[in-house]
């Protein structure tokens, strides 16, 4: 009954994120906003480790495998998420997000050989899950010109499910090949890598900043973000993975949406509309095919 819970409350912190995040980025420069998330998560994990006395130490050898990860699943996709969802809704930001296993499963079907086999079945969830992007995207296609930035920022919300899915293909290469790395050196090491990461294209891309960072509503909403949203999230989708398996635990791609759009709809006002609805459907019934019968 507790994973029940948890269950549900990693649902609500990943969909709220996407609002969060869109509030955060209309008030500070996004990509210093995706360097507090994952320097706060860093602080919060130092924390953690520290107070519980655990080793986060990591070979030399394999430091590149969790280097590598905090780019994939942190830097890259957190730039990207940032920026985009400053032109978009926040519920298409949790559509998206829903569509990590179908990439991952096109990706780990041509890296990991053996691992996710081809059948008809989960081709046919493919190509829907790409019929759905495309219904979503065709609105913005047809405005053209006139909704230039809601398009690109579609297009970098994709490529944060994009990432992510390389990150998920990368953590089972890393399982497969480094069985004496422990979660909590992975976990350290990711964060230093995608805050160093994040910190860097801050400065070289970035705005200004200024006084607004102090706003006690935006340090609450980077504090959300991180450590709940981030940390938090990662150490309950680990409990749940171990304890349901991976094919379980991915229901809740089904549910992140539907509390982002929920929330964004109580919150905001906003409605999606019906290209975005019919899309997600659409998206929704591809993770039903891609992920039926994998193993956990």
């Amino acid at each position: 009954m507790f994973n029940v819970f948890l269950f549900i409350l990693l649902a609500f912190l990943w969909g709220s994120s996407f609002l969060v995040v869109k509030d955060v980025v209309h008030q500070i420069d996004p990509l210093f906003g995706a360097f507090l998330r994952g320097f706060i998560a860093l602080i919060f994990f130092s924390i953690l480790y520290l107070v519980r006395r655990k080793s986060v130490r990591v070979a030399k050898k394999d430091l590149w495998k969790p280097w590598v990860l905090g780019l994939l699943l942190m830097g890259f996709p957190f730039v990207v998420a940032f920026w985009g969802q400053k032109y978009v809704p926040a519920g298409l930001g949790g559509i998206f997000n829903s569509t990590v296993p179908i990439w991952t499963f096109i990706m780990g079907s041509i890296l990991l050989k053996g691992q996710d086999k081809f059948s008809w079945t989960r081709a046919s969830g493919v190509f829907l899950g790409i019929c759905g992007v495309l219904l979503i995207f065709t609105p913005k296609f047809m405005a053209g010109a006139a909704d230039n930035l809601a398009l690109l920022g579609a297009g970098a919300l994709l490529m944060m499910a994009v990432f992510y899915a390389m990150g998920n293909v990368m953590i089972k290469y890393v399982l497969n090949t480094t069985p004496t790395l422990t979660i909590e050196g992975n976990i350290f090491q990711q964060h230093i890598m995608g805050s160093a990461f994040l910190f860097l294209f801050f400065l070289s891309f970035g705005g200004t900043v200024g006084a607004e960072v102090l706003n006690a509503k935006i340090i609450m909403a980077n504090v959300y973000i991180a450590v709940f949203c981030s940390a938090i999230a990662l150490l309950i989708m680990f409990r749940l993975i171990h304890q349901w398996g991976a094919l379980r635990f991915s229901m809740v791609t089904y549910l992140v949406p539907i509390v982002a759009i929920t929330l964004d709809l109580l919150l905001n006002g906003v409605v999606p509309n019906k290209y975005e609805i019919f899309g997600m459907l659409i998206i929704f019934a591809s993770l039903f095919l891609v992920e039926r019968n994998l193993s956990s």
